[in-house]
């Protein structure tokens, strides 16, 4: 699959994309950008400020520890998604497109999933769905944040208003923010008094920045059997 897979440093919605993308066996135009931003500190721009995230979301990275980073982690065996501290990346990384048919049964070997799914039909389909195909299936640690916490100063103004709005039990996961981008397509009249469908679909967008950003860990826990998230006791 890598070979039709094409690699882009930051978005490739932006107008000079073309200029920092690459494949597999050609990312100079990919590592370069990455290397200029680490080493000038010039991380990614956002909307709203004053935060500017940090590069590939690890504070005051260097040249040499990125470099370390990729020699030594790469290769190793991949983390229990559900245990250790949750990444948070938001505004730096390397976008990854797959062009062509994805075949379940040969191209993906893992699914992670938020676990605010548990128990819900989602995460039921999702079981189904890798334990027809052989696919392992784990939980990533997760995020919840009380919609009180939200802050004004990090995405915009009208995102704790947005929080409070749809919050379940007073608090906002993915689920949460999931179920309200459902909403605002299936029943776009019940959202009129908020916004254009556009607005509101780039503002739950930026709830889930906050959330990724400033969400407590839900939980850490074991990896589950292929097929049997039931197993992760997180």
């Amino acid at each position: 699959m890598l070979r039709r897979t094409s690699f882009t440093f930051a978005g490739s919605e932006q107008l000079d994309a073309p200029e920092r993308l690459g494949v597999i066996d050609s990312l100079d135009s990919v590592l370069a950008p990455l290397l200029v931003e680490v080493a000038t500190g010039e991380a990614a721009k956002v909307p709203w400020p004053p935060f500017a995230a940090p590069s590939l979301g690890v504070e005051h990275l260097t040249i040499p520890e990125l470099l370390q980073r990729l020699t030594r982690d790469l290769p190793a065996p991949r983390p229990v998604p559900s245990s250790g501290r949750p990444g948070r990346v938001l505004d730096s990384g390397v976008e990854a497109q797959i062009h062509g048919p994805i075949q379940l049964e040969h191209d993906v070997v893992q699914l992670v999933a938020d676990p605010s799914f548990r128990g819900t039909r989602t995460g039921e389909c999702l079981t189904e769905l890798c334990r027809s195909y052989g696919i392992a299936f784990d939980w990533h640690c997760g995020f919840r944040l009380d919609a009180v916490d939200v802050p004004e100063g990090f995405r915009g103004p009208a995102i704790p208003k947005l929080a409070r709005r749809i919050a379940s039990d007073g608090a906002v996961d993915a689920a949460v923010v999931g179920a309200a981008q459902a909403s605002l397509r299936l029943r776009a009249d019940a959202w009129r008094d908020w916004g254009t469908p556009e607005e509101t679909s780039q503002q739950l967008k930026q709830l889930w920045h906050v959330l990724v950003h400033y969400g407590v860990q839900v939980a850490a826990g074991a990896a589950s059997s292929p097929g049997d998230p039931a197993s992760d006791h997180g």
